[in-house]
């Protein structure tokens, strides 16, 4: 499975990609070069995994232009946020149940 992160302004503190395991197929996506030169600078982003698009500013374009140029047609991933601290699973047995019961007890 692919993730795709659209990122701006966060080179600094672009984290998302540490959450997944080890040998996930990230990108950060970026908008031009200059962003990039910053990006690279985090040393726990590889630089390998840093696209620019050189479109203008927004979030809207740049999740457009991923699903236009980088995804297959029927082909399953992710787009993250490049702020995320923690993800959160359902873990067996519970995530095969059609129902959950969310209500705090007691």
């Amino acid at each position: 499975m692919r993730v795709f992160i659209p990122s701006f302004g966060r080179a600094a503190t672009a984290r998302t990609h540490l959450l997944f395991p080890n040998g996930t197929d990230y990108t950060y996506v970026l908008h031009s070069k200059e962003d990039a030169v910053w990006y690279k600078k985090n040393t726990t982003i590889n630089p390998k995994r840093i696209l620019v698009t050189n479109l203008p500013y927004g979030h809207a374009g740049q999740r457009n232009w991923i699903f236009d140029n980088l995804v297959n047609k029927n082909e399953w991933f992710v787009m993250a946020d490049d702020n995320i601290d923690k993800l959160w699973i359902v873990q067996e047995p519970f995530y095969s149940k059609p129902k959950l019961n969310t209500e705090p007890s007691g």
